[in-house]
């Protein structure tokens, strides 16, 4: 149960959720950015497990993507965003969670995500739940463009902490 009452759904990314998807992901500058409608209609139907909206009173406040690497022995989490209003009340968080789940279902302990090095909340948010879960979390690799530096970060949730 959400704040008020209000029960938050996660499933899967479904092709009349992109506009708002990339809506939410415009407000996350410039920590996020929004692509084009074909990368999240690609994520939605390839990869429906790991590319995720939260859904409160029938609107979309939140999203995930992450992909299945090519070997199927890891989850890349590529965006977390979540509405302006809604911050706050752990929806990133139930997010990441429900990746975890599904990764631990295709037998997969091992996630790698990418996070801005700007951005102290997810940074935070991410470690939070790792530790909270047991899990641990390492630096793997920096990435710097023109403007753009994000950390990779490792994660182990499963058998091999």
């Amino acid at each position: 149960m959400m704040k008020g009452g209000n029960v938050l759904y996660i499933r899967p990314l479904e092709e009349g959720d992109i506009k708002t998807v990339r809506e939410i992901l415009a407000q996350g500058a410039p920590f996020v950015a929004s692509y084009n409608n074909y990368i999240y209609w690609m994520l939605g139907k390839y990869f429906p497990s790991t590319c995720l909206v939260a859904e409160k009173n029938g609107q979309i406040i939140g999203y995930i993507g992450a992909l299945l690497s090519m070997e199927k022995q890891k989850i890349f989490v590529w965006q977390i965003a979540v509405n302006s209003n809604e911050r706050g009340q752990q929806i990133g968080r139930r997010l990441l969670e429900n990746i975890m789940t599904a990764a631990k279902k295709m037998g997969i302990d091992e996630l790698e995500i990418a996070i801005d090095d700007d951005n102290i909340i997810c940074q935070c948010m991410v470690k939070k739940l790792v530790q909270d879960l047991e899990g641990t979390i390492t630096e793997k690799e920096k990435y710097k463009d023109e403007g753009f530096r994000e950390t990779v970060y490792c994660v182990f949730i499963g058998k091999n902490q």
